[in-house]
């Protein structure tokens, strides 16, 4: 189960800072792909060497885990997967303010 009461209402599709710490160490930004809810964990995709790739980490572990934009603000990767227009509407819908992404 999930502990951290701002990881509670995550779902599907959204998105997180991300610490692959076993494979490619260091924050980025992913997107939610898979909810395990007996477990607390999820699977994120996110990029690295122009490559997509898969990393399951519990909601709870602060180390790999975070809410998006609070450890890295370096979104390319999220604009990149997901499109202007849908990243923006994410941001807005996150509570961010949204002038020019480019």
């Amino acid at each position: 189960p999930v502990h951290t009461d701002i990881f509670k209402n995550y779902n599907k599709g959204d998105w997180v800072d991300v610490n692959p710490v076993l494979r490619h160490p260091g924050w980025t930004v992913g997107e939610i792909r898979r909810l395990d809810k007996h477990s607390g964990q999820v699977q994120i995709v996110y990029e690295a060497s122009d490559k997509n790739y898969l990393y399951w980490a519990h909601l709870d572990e602060q180390t790999e885990i975070d809410t998006f934009m609070s450890q890295t603000t370096d979104y390319g990767a999220a604009k990149k997967e997901s499109g202007k227009e849908n990243l923006t509407k994410r941001l807005i819908e996150m509570g961010f303010t949204v002038n020019n992404i480019e």
